[in-house]
């Protein structure tokens, strides 16, 4: 007589594509043996097989079926239940049930844009957070896709992708296609598992920064289109706020720029750049050019330090650009490590300090002014480095 001594079956969520339940017999059959699947969703709907159209007709064979989702577009969350029934050929029944209770949530994938325009480089990351409650994650398999004029279509498998090209960064339109994968394994329920795919698409363009002349024109215009709107109570406030905010970033970067102190530039640069096109991304045509490095110095050279012609019309602009190049500035360089730095810095007056270590780190001092022309600045340690002043 043809018996069956341990029945089992696994249960799998594929969402790889459509989302669909496979069940997957894991029982050594009797020659002649079939069996069916009941299935009860937490909504109530239930499937009951039929032994005259078996869902199983050998050892390891599956049973596929299409998955009822809940409102949100996920899997039902709930009690599940899952009635396997094998019959012989001598009408022996042998019925196995697997109860469990789903709760599972789906993964929401998190592209992360590390565009600067200023070193440059230009890069995608996955940030997605891929740990499920009560499951355990297998590897993460990503594909990424990323087009453009220049560059053609770049890929990637690891978990960021870089768009330089021949050894160059470029001024153009991208498309982002990402997609993820992850086998779930149930912590309690071993035999139950959830196939995920994420995928996300994306649209990003990078421009070649603009110029300090046009930076320094476009604050200009700003202001013309701030008088302008002088008796537009509603627009004028709203545009004021933005011409403020400019001269206040202009402000630190030509302070930062004069004493050497340019970490953080670039990102003024782009906050900058950013007020002056309204928070709005531009209306550009890429040049599909490469994007060179950003010198600041000769910038400072060539165009900070010497502004002239329509700016001068905007007086309070022009005055803020003036007095930041009226004052005086000093950078002293601590070679020898002391407790106590002596600074001859002959502004003629009582400057503000800023005090960085060898690391370009910023550190705390104690700065006493003795005259208009030198200050000491005191530590608990000796250290070298730099002081800023201005």
């Amino acid at each position: 007589m043809p018996t069956i001594n341990t029945i089992g079956f696994t249960v799998k969520f594929d969402l790889l594509s459509t989302p669909t339940l496979v069940l997957t017999d894991t029982t050594t059959y009797p020659p002649g043996a079939v069996g069916r699947f009941s299935i009860t969703q937490p909504d109530g709907y239930t499937r009951v097989g039929d032994l005259t159209s078996p869902d199983i007709t050998s050892s390891g064979g599956a049973y596929s079926s299409a998955v009822r989702l809940s409102s949100t577009g996920g899997l039902q969350a709930g009690q599940w239940e899952i009635v396997y029934e094998i019959v012989t050929t001598d009408l022996v029944f042998t019925k196995l049930s697997r109860i469990f209770q789903l709760d599972y949530e789906a993964v929401v994938p998190v592209l992360r844009e590390d565009f600067d325009v200023f070193t440059p480089r230009l890069r995608y990351f996955d940030d997605t957070v891929y740990a499920r409650s009560n499951y355990n994650a297998g590897p993460v398999t990503r594909a990424w896709s990323v087009s453009s004029t220049p560059t053609g279509t770049k890929t990637s498998s690891a978990i960021s992708i870089d768009l330089v090209h021949n050894s160059n960064y470029y001024d153009a339109n991208y498309n982002i296609n990402f997609t993820a994968s992850v086998l779930y394994t149930h912590q309690v329920y071993t035999w139950l598992t959830i196939d995920e795919r994420v995928s996300n698409t994306a649209s990003s363009y990078a421009q070649t920064p603009l110029t300090i002349a046009q930076i320094v024109a476009a604050i200009s215009s700003l202001k013309t289109t701030l008088d302008d709107k002088v008796d537009t109570v509603s627009e004028f406030d709203s545009i004021k706020a933005n011409f403020e905010y400019a001269q206040t970033l202009y402000t630190h970067i030509v302070e930062k720029i004069k004493v050497d102190n340019v970490d953080s530039v670039f990102r003024d640069l782009k906050d900058l750049i950013a007020v002056l096109n309204d928070y709005q991304i531009p209306a550009y045509i890429p040049c599909n050019c490469p994007i060179l490095p950003y010198d600041i110095y000769s910038a400072v050279q060539v165009n900070w330090g010497n502004i002239n012609g329509d700016i001068e019309n905007q007086t309070d602009l022009w005055n803020i650009i003036q007095d930041i190049y009226a004052k005086g500035n000093y950078v002293h360089t601590q070679s020898v490590a002391s407790a106590t730095w002596t600074v001859n810095h002959n502004l003629n007056k009582f400057p503000s300090v800023t005090i960085v270590d060898t690391a370009n780190d910023e550190v705390e001092g104690e700065v006493t002014h003795i005259s208009n022309t030198q200050l000491t600045i005191k530590f608990s340690a000796a250290i070298s480095g730099k002081a800023f002043i201005n």
